[in-house]
């Protein structure tokens, strides 16, 4: 920690979501550089911890100048295992400040021409999928295909690719690699399977129908909101315990469901596609509810310009 700090010599340190190293806080702070945590969390796992060894993580967040806490229930967790209670601000989850980027419109008619698709065609996204997901979201994605949709698989870690492919080949499922698309190929298959780095963003801007990965399989669920500044219909199972209050928004506003398996998922969905009027006022709750979480990432920005400008007070 030491050659580090000597090598690095920080004027200070940020640190996200709760990365406590009690060796390099304490260095930090007998050096005096000022520490701020921003994105803040404790999950009812960590703080069971925390409570129980109060004395060892007590001085560890009382390191920090400033916290950011993701929520309410995360500042007062802080403030329970020792952080001063005027030192620790709800400032949301930068995760949930989504924001399209400035030429929307384009990067939807580019993915819609890659993929060929037809005007009107209905697309399922599953984004970010762990297993088993795909295995129980095979029989779905096979019948939206049959009713005339266009499914795209995006797992999250594409290590996996060599699994799913022999999965989709036993239930004899043909599909697209998207690479290949990229590549020039023309889209022969309902279903295409994404095997490239940074594109799921930007393909939710031409689904209908998004299912956010991880909360199926136990795996604390991903990032609701990308889909939902898109304006698309988002489902999401019953582990969101990462992304707890972005889904909680979705579902109080009407904008995401919460799904108790793949047989509700695609119940859901068939309701939607009948009730087209329904399928719009949903997409445009969704979009609604992202905006509404905006401004976490300004409000942490905030927090350590005001600590850079009293240090340079000081």
């Amino acid at each position: 920690v030491n050659r580090a700090l000597a090598a690095f010599r920080p004027d200070h340190y940020v640190c996200l979501e709760t990365e406590l190293w009690p060796v390099l806080l304490s260095t930090l702070k007998n050096k005096s550089i000022p520490c701020l945590l921003i994105n803040g969390r404790l999950s009812p796992r960590s703080i069971s911890t925390y409570r129980r060894f109060k004395f060892l993580f007590a001085p560890v967040v009382q390191s920090f100048r400033a916290i950011g806490a993701i929520s309410e229930t995360d500042r007062q967790r802080f403030i329970e295992v020792g952080a001063a209670s005027d030192l620790v601000v709800v400032t949301g989850n930068i995760k949930d400040d989504t924001r399209l980027p400035p030429n929307p419109e384009r990067i939807t008619a580019t993915w819609s021409e890659l993929l060929d698709l037809a005007p009107g065609v209905d697309v399922f996204i599953a984004g970010s999928t762990h297993s088993p997901e795909e295995e129980l979201l095979l029989p779905l994605l096979k019948e939206f295909n049959d009713r005339g949709g266009i499914t795209i698989i995006a797992p999250r870690h594409l290590g996996r690719l060599k699994a799913i492919e022999s999965l989709m080949k036993e239930q004899q499922i043909d599909f697209d690699y998207l690479s290949e698309l990229k590549g020039g190929r023309s889209r022969s298959h309902s279903l295409v399977l994404v095997d490239t780095f940074g594109d799921l963003g930007e393909l939710y801007s031409i689904g209908t129908f998004v299912f956010v990965g991880g909360s199926l399989s136990g795996s604390g669920g991903h990032n609701v909101m990308e889909p939902a500044i898109w304006e698309r219909a988002i489902f999401f199972g019953p582990d969101t315990a990462d992304f707890k209050e972005a889904a909680t928004t979705l579902e109080n506003c009407g904008g995401g469901f919460r799904v108790d398996d793949i047989a509700d998922l695609g119940l859901r969905i068939s309701q939607l596609q009948e009730d087209r009027n329904r399928l719009h006022q949903v997409r445009m709750r969704a979009g609604e509810a992202a905006r509404a979480l905006q401004g976490a990432a300004d409000q942490q920005a905030e927090l350590i310009n005001k600590s850079l400008v009293e240090t340079n007070r000081a």
